[in-house]
């Protein structure tokens, strides 16, 4: 009995071993390191495109980078917006400039990633004063039929002590 179990624990051991040589030799998610700076630089242009594409109230180019089940979680009042909102809200916004910095793109694979950065805008949305203050973007990206969409997107208002990563006190 004793060597039936001692065999079974020798056994597990190798399996659990196995497991582990194959877990930290597996490769991460996303682009190979090499491609990883285009993957970046794509998704970041991509989400310049957004913006741009809401200062000149382009709707025709707006509706290609979002994709049909997107949704927006707004920074003020928490409002979830769907594409066919954020299309139609275009005429109630006067886009005078934006200022982004500070991105990452987290890679979930390679059809999926997230892109983190700060944004400043100044403008009207619905005849109401935009202040300019600075705030947290995460922005899922998706690619669907080859090309990337922006499936979801969330702004968080940063306050001012903050906005540079000034620790909390």
């Amino acid at each position: 009995m004793k060597r039936r179990f001692a065999f079974a624990g020798a056994v597990l051991l190798c399996l659990l071993a196995l497991n582990v040589t194959d877990f930290a030799s597996a490769k991460p998610p996303g682009p190979a390191p090499k491609e990883k700076a285009v993957f970046d630089d794509e998704l970041i242009t991509k989400e310049r495109q957004v913006w741009e594409a809401y200062r000149v109230r382009d709707a025709k180019a707006l509706g290609q980078l979002l994709a049909e089940d997107f949704y927006a979680i707004e920074d003020v009042d928490g409002e979830i917006m769907t594409k066919k909102e954020a299309l139609a809200g275009l005429n109630e916004l006067d886009l005078k400039n934006f200022q982004m910095e500070d991105f990452k793109v987290i890679s979930i694979n390679e059809g999926a990633a997230i892109v983190r950065y700060k944004v400043k805008v100044t403008g009207e949305a619905k005849r109401h004063p935009m202040t300019s203050h600075w705030s947290r973007v995460s922005s899922v990206w998706t690619k669907r039929g080859g090309q990337w969409q922006n499936l979801s997107y969330q702004e968080t208002w940063i306050e001012q002590e903050h906005a540079h990563g000034a620790p909390r006190k």
